[in-house]
């Protein structure tokens, strides 16, 4: 990423013989703020319609915080640039379709797609300025890591673990982020209990009907249980 200060000279064409030699102040605790490398800075003009261009003849002089440059004309526009590093590593998020169910765990199906997205930040957490994001990694129960593309989705009922991380374009790594999720697929048994008098399929004129309906375990998890009753 590029930052710079810019500044504006006047009247545009105004012309010097000799040259005259200009000289252009910035402020060292501004540059170290931002991140800047001070030996890097370099003045730039604004010509059109090309658009900045490197001015030449110019010197840097750290100790005094100052660029110098010799010039026979003066244009509207001139600049003092350097180059940003990008400093952090991406950050992933993950997004659990539907169906999703949250109690003590969360519960998904084998039709649950689960979603990553990240975003590469510069010098601040959250500011999303990075140079972008190269890659995003995850894998499925300490399973090798493979290439992020797509929704993926998980089979087998039972404890499951996602783990997941992104690399940006400068090769920061984020630190691998894990993901609990009980995968359930067994639906819920209902009974049916019919008070006395009856006989086989023959009851009374008044009787009493009874459900009750049970979720049971998926795999070695508890099942994520009874929705509603209808």
């Amino acid at each position: 990423m590029t930052a710079g200060r810019l500044y504006d000279l006047g009247p545009d064409g105004t012309a010097f013989t000799p040259p005259a030699l200009l000289t252009f102040n910035y402020s060292a605790d501004e540059v170290r703020r931002l991140g800047m490398a001070e030996g890097e800075l370099t003045l730039f003009v604004y010509d059109q319609p090309v658009g900045f261009r490197k001015v030449s003849n110019q010197v840097l002089d750290t100790a005094a915080q100052r660029i110098t440059a010799s010039l026979s004309q003066v244009a509207s526009v001139y600049g003092i640039f350097g180059s940003i590093p990008d400093r952090l590593p991406p950050r992933t998020a993950m997004r659990i379709g539907e169906p999703m169910f949250v109690s003590s765990q969360t519960y998904i199906t084998s039709a649950t797609e689960l979603s990553l997205g990240a975003t590469d930040d510069l010098l601040v957490l959250g500011d999303g300025t990075g140079l972008g994001v190269d890659r995003t990694e995850y894998s499925f129960d300490e399973g090798s890591f493979a290439r992020y593309s797509a929704p993926v989705k998980l089979l087998g009922e039972g404890p499951h673990a996602v783990a997941f991380f992104s690399v940006d374009l400068l090769g920061h790594v984020e630190t691998t982020q894990s993901q609990a999720l009980a995968l359930d697929d067994t639906p819920p048994a209902t009974a049916v209990a019919v008070s006395t008098p009856s006989y086989g399929s023959y009851v009374s004129p008044l009787p009493t009907v009874k459900l009750s309906a049970q979720d049971s375990a998926a795999g070695s998890v508890p099942g994520s249980g009874i929705a509603k009753r209808m």
